[in-house]
């Protein structure tokens, strides 16, 4: 079998909160979707599979001055089992996922509709120019 440059190199988990920091730091500063999604998938140890099936409705519901509330608690459907999983939302993920449900609402036509979208968007835009739900 032939190696090219690619089948050498492994990844590695992250070892040291310092690693974690680093990461953090790095999406904090330049895209607030990839931090909340990379704090609530540290937090929860869930897949990227699991995170990306979510919709904001499952992740926040709406009080009657029209602000984010974020659950405490998900139940979610595992993409790879099927089993329903109950989750317990650690306090920095959750404050990550508000923090970047407030930027989402800014740009959204309505809370309501903003519901219904999936909570982590694609960034990647269609040739039409708008981004894929």
């Amino acid at each position: 079998m032939k190696k090219d440059k690619y089948t050498s190199k492994t990844m590695q988990p992250m070892r040291t909160q310092s690693d974690i920091d680093k990461v953090s730091s790095y999406f904090w500063n330049t895209n607030l979707r990839n931090y909340a999604m990379f704090i609530t998938g540290l937090y929860t140890g869930r897949r990227i599979s699991d995170l990306v099936a979510l919709n904001v409705r499952d992740v926040a519901c709406v009080d009657r001055r029209g602000r984010f509330a974020i659950r405490e608690r998900l139940k979610i459907r595992e993409v790879k089992t099927g089993k329903f999983i109950d989750l317990i939302l650690h306090t920095h993920a959750r404050r990550a996922l508000s923090k970047y449900l407030r930027k989402r609402k800014r740009e959204a036509v309505s809370v309501g509709a903003l519901l219904n979208e999936p909570l982590f968007r694609s960034q990647k835009p269609r040739r039409n120019g708008e981004h894929r739900l």
